[in-house]
């Protein structure tokens, strides 16, 4: 018997199968540039809490001791630093350090460790240190980074006499 001619055939037409595609299209390109931004993001983070891990380490040292520990701006790097310790009770300093009256302990850490975030900024006082004496008192500091993928700018400051941390974040000029 033959199908009335008033019914309409059971499948999808060609245009409700584009629509359908294209709309599966746009959602799943939403969704992965969500994912890669929130990835970023997060990526972009782990810096700064190595950083701030760092100081507040150093902070510690230096209450524990009884000397004055810090973290050294570009020794052998620009973009790197190392925890250092004052051995000889004068303070800490760069000639000390050179002379080895002043010791550096473990690696070089790097503050540009990712592709994606590049140092645009480095306030780390006059000799390029971030110094903790022995009351627990340190210089303030602060570090930005670029995110292009973000197109933002993200600094980190420490203010040394609080030892708190505040993060500001713009959009790149």
């Amino acid at each position: 018997m033959k199908r009335p001619l008033h019914l309409p055939e059971s499948g999808w037409t060609l245009t409700e199968i584009l629509i359908n595609l294209s709309l599966i299209g746009l959602l799943a390109g939403f969704t992965l540039s969500v994912v890669h931004a929130w990835q970023v993001r997060s990526k972009v983070l782990e810096i700064p809490q190595v950083l701030t891990a760092d100081i507040v380490h150093a902070q510690g040292t230096a209450l524990r001791q009884g000397r004055s520990v810090g973290l050294v701006l570009g020794l052998s790097d620009p973009r790197g630093y190392r925890v250092c310790i004052d051995m000889n009770g004068d303070g800490l300093s760069r000639s000390d350090i050179q002379t080895g009256l002043d010791v550096c302990s473990g690696p070089e850490i790097r503050l540009e460790q990712l592709p994606w975030a590049q140092v645009v900024e480095l306030r780390w006082g006059a000799h390029r240190m971030i110094v903790c004496d022995a009351w627990g008192l340190c210089t303030s500091a602060a570090t930005c980074w670029a995110v292009p993928a973000l197109r933002e700018r993200w600094c980190l400051v420490w203010n040394g006499t609080t030892g708190q941390t505040r993060w500001e974040r713009s959009p790149i000029p």
